[in-house]
């Protein structure tokens, strides 16, 4: 076994997770699987699994959005339309919500851990329509007083687990959740095999093969009607901290915030959101990601939509040209966050 170097050798910021170096070790009860929800192999597998349940003739969608979305809405039938968000992330709701009727379905997202306004949902809830609040970057979301018909959760954004997607729903809504097939064990192995190599870097450093093999394991989540593997299962219930988790990354964020609050897509952290990470938006954003390349520090893009989202959503184009998520997760602490800090302010 490899001798462990110093943190500030080995450790880098951001990329997947790894298994959890230290287990929990007590049974947790967290919301997101609280109530009888349909646990799937992977969130996009619940979008495709509402949208042939409810049978929408329509799905609206926001114009910032991740691609997969639309990919798993493309293996049904029914029809896309998007409607706009602003460059703060902020549903433009004048003409939208006129345009909807009975019947459709319509998307939201609670970005980034950040709530919706709730004027908006109320508003939606007079036109006779289906919400599905996407909960995949807020997985701490407390969906219990919310009106929404459909909550959608993704486990793998917040912790090391191999697989899940989680679909609660409104009982009114008479859904059967159908029989689904045992996860693929050779996309289980090559991703819990990622995690434990992930997991061996982030103690000892060395190389870092854990990539390629979350890159193969990913190609292979596709919408289909899987189940959530046991090993996760146990995962979620009995590896992970959840109330650390969310103290912890609410503690970086603020730290992040108070260096970075200029450039922050959100620069006040709501009360009761865990958030995913800490968005920022820059100018020549490409190349400052580059620099921070160089220095162990790997800040995701959420998300590429050139390709995925028309042209005529202006706003929801320039934010993706000039977005960029910074780690604020439970692997790190506030010196890791003024690091990163200080790091991005000089190459900018």
């Amino acid at each position: 076994m490899a001798s462990v170097k110093s943190p500030f050798q080995t450790k880098i910021i951001g990329g997947k997770f790894g298994l959890p170096i230290e287990f929990f070790g007590k049974k947790s009860h967290p919301n997101f699987l609280s109530g009888d929800p349909v646990l799937m192999f992977n969130a996009r597998s619940g979008i495709k699994l509402a949208v042939d349940q409810l049978k929408p003739t329509r799905i609206w969608v926001p114009s910032y959005l991740c691609p997969t979305i639309l990919r798993a809405i493309e293996a049904t039938n029914a029809r896309i339309a998007f409607y706009p968000v602003n460059d703060r992330l902020q549903i433009i709701e004048e003409i939208f919500i006129d345009q909807i009727k009975a019947g459709d379905l319509i998307l939201l997202i609670n970005y980034f851990g950040f709530p919706i306004e709730k004027d908006i949902i109320e508003r939606l809830k007079t036109k006779e329509c289906l919400i599905i609040r996407d909960c995949c970057q807020a997985l701490f979301f407390d969906r219990q007083s919310d009106p929404c018909d459909m909550h959608l959760y993704s486990p793998r954004k917040f912790l090391g687990v191999t697989d899940g997607g989680i679909l609660h729903f409104n009982k009114k809504l008479r859904f059967q959740a159908p029989t689904l097939a045992e996860p693929e064990s050779e996309v289980l192995y090559t991703m819990l095999r990622a995690l434990i190599l992930r997991r061996e870097f982030d103690l000892y450093g060395g190389d870092r093969p854990w990539h390629d093999f979350f890159q193969q394991a990913e190609r292979r989540f596709i919408p289909e009607y899987r189940s959530m593997s046991e090993l996760t299962k146990l995962f979620l219930f009995w590896g992970f901290d959840y109330e650390f988790i969310a103290k912890k990354r609410r503690m970086n964020y603020q730290a992040l915030a108070q260096k970075l609050g200029k450039i922050a897509l959100f620069p006040e952290l709501v009360e009761d959101v865990v958030p995913l990470g800490f968005p920022i938006r820059v100018e020549n954003r490409d190349q400052i990601q580059k620099e921070l390349f160089k220095h162990n520090i790997f800040p995701p893009i959420h998300w590429d939509i050139h390709t995925a989202v028309p042209k005529e959503f202006q706003d929801s184009h320039l934010l993706a040209k000039e977005i960029m998520t910074l780690p604020c997760d439970q692997r790190y602490d506030e010196n890791d966050m003024e690091r990163m800090a200080e790091i991005l302010l000089r190459v900018m």
